[in-house]
């Protein structure tokens, strides 16, 4: 029965109810034929169901508690309303969470239904078994999250069903579990007719804080969302146009991050200041609007911000776990959004991960010495090395860079950022930091740095300069660009590591190539006393290990500080490229035998 009604079968529903009446009020866990037919709108069958079967109308299935007049008004079915409320369903029930058919239709924008809901307390109601002459409260809440009617309409845009319940007496300000209001929800939304609304209604307020923690008001959401009309509604109302968050946060920070250059000139109008700064409480972060405007790429209202006085360089600490405001703690699915996601996040994860690979590389040439303590040492100088939290940029012209924004970096520079300014925690360059960019081909940003001054030579607190960084990650442009600008092919880390060391050890032959075409020497390293063709035979890159050898046929018989030449190192795995290097090693004179007498 419960699934020819599913179907909305009217033939195969009378053809089963003639061989057996008793069918009407069968059950399927719970779920009655009619409670069947009003959810999936099949109003015939419910009808027959009603007035030759007298199925019961308030039949709640028993998990959820909800009634056939639930499941109706849930999927906009008026005609089974009516026919519902005609037979004597109870209007103002209540499901599990205390939902009555009005909230639900209300949360769905159907405005018959609220309407023809609603109206029922201007009619004699009609008494139920139980003696009662039930009302339907158009301030009903959940039992959870304290939502009335009004907050569901307002959050979903639903503007005929906020007049309904607002011309019919329903409460203009409830407040949620979380200190919300619908105006709040509409806010955030961008609906800026329910906002109009609940504007001109006495008792709605416009300056509204979330309770859930965040401190956040309407113009915060409003701001945060990009809704330009609702904006200058709350602020034509009078509303503050700087309240702060729980985290230092105004609107126009938000209006920054997202890039919403309007509402950032309105603010600014306003009064709102430029410098408005996150927070991150005791730890000591801070991140400014044109951190914000900066790391997004929104070069228009970084622009704004410029032009309202921002310093172009605030040099205040971001730890790394502060590099985003936190996302709200609101539970409620209306609650609001924590700080969005910026568009170089990608780039700036890249960069640990390059980093964090460069401190493996690091350990991975650790010396192989017989002295442990010098290991452990440098494996903890490593491990240090990989520490995201060391390498986080402060400035917003270092966030450009990473993300990749080339006319954010060139606004920044126009209006005085240093193309010099070092992180304080990692040493790092604008110029380190554009190698990032440059491994997703963006020379582009390196040019500009370098016609802007940027010292090609600067080195970063493990001395790593510009050209180790692009060795290592393989921009064979990036050298050649840097070659070309009068940087030094020699230059040394703190362990003695030159650009021609970490490309022979990563592999990137082009980059070899162009290095040993300047004249590179090939530099042992302060630790282990390995040469490149050490790394490059470690490694397996024989392509490499063939033009090291090209280029200085005496290398194949350099040792490091355990003895140890290239065909000790080649000799070190079962790849069958390593026979080949081993082949090829002693054609070109190499010993068999690096420590005689062993």
């Amino acid at each position: 029965m419960i699934a020819a009604v599913e179907a909305g079968n009217l033939t195969i529903v009378n053809i089963l109810l003639k061989a057996n009446p008793l069918c009407a009020n069968v059950t399927a866990e719970g779920v009655t034929p009619l409670w069947m037919a009003s959810q999936q709108g099949h109003t015939k069958i419910a009808k027959l169901l009603i007035e030759d079967c007298k199925a019961d109308v308030n039949t709640k299935v028993p998990d959820s508690h909800r009634t056939p007049l639930h499941q109706a008004a849930q999927g906009g079915r008026t005609e089974i309303v009516k026919l519902l409320l005609a037979n004597g369903a109870d209007p103002d029930a209540r499901d599990s969470s205390g939902v009555s058919p009005l909230w639900t239709a209300a949360q769905k924008g159907s405005a018959e239904i609220v309407k023809l809901l609603l109206n029922l307390n201007d009619a004699e109601p009609l008494p139920r078994p139980d003696g009662a002459t039930p009302k339907v409260d158009p301030n009903v809440v959940t039992s959870d999250g304290k939502r009335t009617p009004l907050h569901q309409a307002a959050q979903n845009g639903c503007v005929d069903v906020v007049r309904i319940l607002l011309e019919r007496g329903a409460d203009p300000d409830p407040r949620d579990q979380h200190g919300i209001s619908p105006l709040w929800s509409a806010a955030q939304g961008g609906f800026e007719e329910i906002v109009k609304m609940l504007l001109a209604t006495k008792g709605a307020d416009a300056e509204v804080i979330s309770t859930s923690g965040s401190n956040r008001r309407p113009l915060h959401q409003a701001a945060q969302n990009g809704h330009t009309g609702v904006c200058k509604l709350l602020l034509a109302h009078g509303v503050q146009h700087e309240p702060l968050d729980n985290t230092n946060c105004s609107p126009l920070f938000f209006a920054a991050q997202g890039g919403h250059a309007e509402i950032v000139e309105i603010l600014l109008s306003k009064g709102s200041s430029p410098e408005n700064a996150w927070e991150k409480g005791n730890k000591g972060g801070r991140r400014y609007c044109l951190h914000q405007a900066a790391q997004n790429g929104h070069a228009k209202v970084a622009s704004l911000l410029l032009g309202a006085g921002a310093n172009v360089e605030p040099d205040e600490y971001i730890p790394d776990e502060g590099l985003l405001p936190s996302s709200s703690s609101d539970s409620s699915d209306t609650a609001e959004e924590g700080p969005r996601k910026v568009s170089g996040y990608k780039s700036r994860r890249k960069y640990e991960r390059f980093l964090e690979k460069k401190g493996r590389t690091n350990q991975q040439s650790a010396p192989s010495s017989p002295n442990s303590n010098s290991k452990r040492k440098k494996r903890a100088k490593s491990k240090k090395r990989s520490d995201r939290s060391q390498y986080v940029s402060v400035s917003p012209l270092g966030l450009a860079i990473v993300a990749g924004h080339i006319e954010v970096v060139r606004l920044l520079i126009e209006n005085g950022a240093n193309t010099n300014s070092i992180n304080n925690k990692s040493q790092l360059s604008p110029l380190h930091l554009a190698n990032v960019a440059g491994s997703e081909g963006r020379e582009d940003i390196i040019t500009l740095l370098i016609e802007n001054g940027a010292r090609v030579d600067a080195k970063e607190k493990d001395g790593w300069t510009p050209m180790m960084l692009a060795a290592q990650n393989g921009n064979c442009n990036i050298v050649d660009m840097l070659i070309k600008n009068g940087a030094s092919v020699d230059a040394q880390g703190t362990d003695g590591e030159t650009a021609l060391w970490i490309a022979s050890q990563q592999g990137h032959t082009a980059i070899v190539e162009k290095l040993l075409q300047a004249d590179a020497r090939s530099i042992p390293t302060t630790g282990s006393g390995r040469y490149p063709i050490h790394q490059a035979a470690q490694n397996g890159h024989f392509e490499v290990l063939k033009r090291l050898v090209e280029n200085d046929p005496d290398c194949v018989d350099l040792s490091d500080f355990n003895g140890s030449t290239a065909i000790a190192h080649a000799a070190g795995g079962k790849e069958a490229i390593r026979f080949h290097m081993v082949e090829y090693l002693i054609s070109k004179g190499a010993k068999f035998i690096s420590n005689p007498g062993e």
